[in-house]
Formats: structure tokens, C-alpha cells, sequence
């Protein structure tokens, strides 16, 4: 959730959305955090904004071998899912990126939004692997 503040390339300002998310934990009666990326950050970041209070870490393990997902780059799942589209398959797209899911839309409905990294015509300016991946969202 942190880094999702941190890296956002939606977000206007972020010392004051992470101020916002401090101050939410501060002031509320409890606080339930589910995020599959939790870490060390992320629970020191509510202890120190809750520090007279207990925080209570609960793992677990989950088996998700019957669900089949695809991991690419935007243009690979673009094209997989123009090609599933245009077959009449359902697709779901899960990302890292609104902008991205936005514009994978938008080509199915016809008209054109440009992407980095479109076709493979330019190279991603935000670095490999940085939000050009579909992935199970977080």
C-alpha cells in the first residue's frame, strides 16, 4: 500500500496522501489492513502513527493453483487480449497500472490511446518491469 502511495503516477501529491493515510490510521477506532505485500514498512508505518496500541500481524497461506493467470509486458497482453477480443472470449485484466487498463480499453472500443512502449515502437520511459506487467492486483 506504501509503495502503491509512494509510486502511483496518479497521485498529485504524495506527502500529503501518505500524511492523509497517517492520519486516517490515527484517528479511526480500528484499523484492518489486507495487503498481500505487507511488510516490515507497513506495519512500523501504523505502529508509529498507533503507538499505544497493539498491532496484531496475521498470516496466512493460500492455493491459488486453479487459477490460471498470464504475466507480460503491455504490449504481449494488449495483443492477447485484441486477439481474445476479437474471438468473442471473455478477458479480465488485472494490472498494476489504471493508465494501462484505461488504454487497453479504450483500443478495444476503437479508438487510440498511446502507450508507452505501443507495439513495440518506443521503449518504456518508466523502466523494465516497473508497471508493465498484468498481474493479480495487490
Amino acid at each position: 500500500m506504501l509503495e502503491h502511495l509512494a509510486t502511483a503516477d496518479n497521485i498529485d501529491n504524495r506527502d500529503q496522501a501518505i500524511d492523509a493515510l497517517g492520519e486516517a490510521i490515527r484517528t479511526t477506532s480500528t484499523v484492518v489492513l489486507c495487503d498481500a505485500d505487507a511488510n516490515g514498512t507497513l506495519v512500523d508505518f501504523v505502529k508509529r502513527h498507533r503507538p499505544d496500541e497493539p498491532v496484531t500481524v496475521i498470516t496466512g497461506e493460500a492455493e491459488f493453483s486453479h487459477i490460471a493467470a498470464q504475466i507480460g509486458d503491455f504490449d504481449q497482453v494488449l495483443g492477447e487480449v485484441m486477439e481474445a477480443v476479437k474471438a468473442d472470449e471473455p478477458v479480465r485484466i488485472c494490472a498494476d497500472s489504471a493508465k494501462e487498463v484505461r488504454a487497453i480499453a479504450a483500443r478495444i472500443h476503437g479508438k487510440r490511446l498511446h502507450m508507452p512502449g505501443d507495439y513495440g515502437a518506443q521503449q518504456r520511459r518508466d523502466g523494465p518491469g516497473a508497471a508493465d506487467r498484468a498481474s493479480m492486483p495487490s
